[in-house]
């Protein structure tokens, strides 16, 4: 499953790139090992669900995306994370 996660993901990009109203935020490299299983220090102990940490890891990067995303449409947006 870990191949069609990264075909899904590259599509989503794509998806996200060629539309102004879309914004792909990728945390893939962050919660996986090099083989693309998700790390040990990141799930509950199931390879599928986040713990406190990968939650962590995740809303860190939702915040960065939501930053990202919305600076595209207001210059003067400060983070209030």
């Amino acid at each position: 499953f870990n191949k069609r996660i990264r075909d899904v993901n590259n599509e989503l990009k794509k998806l996200c790139d060629d539309n102004q109203r879309l914004y792909f935020i990728n945390i893939t490299n962050q919660l996986t090992r090099a083989d693309g299983w998700l790390s040990e220090k990141f799930h509950i102990g199931d390879g599928i669900h986040l713990n406190a940490l990968g939650n962590a890891v995740w809303i860190d990067g939702l915040k960065e995306g939501l930053l990202n995303a919305t600076s595209r449409y207001n210059t003067n947006v400060k983070s209030k994370f």
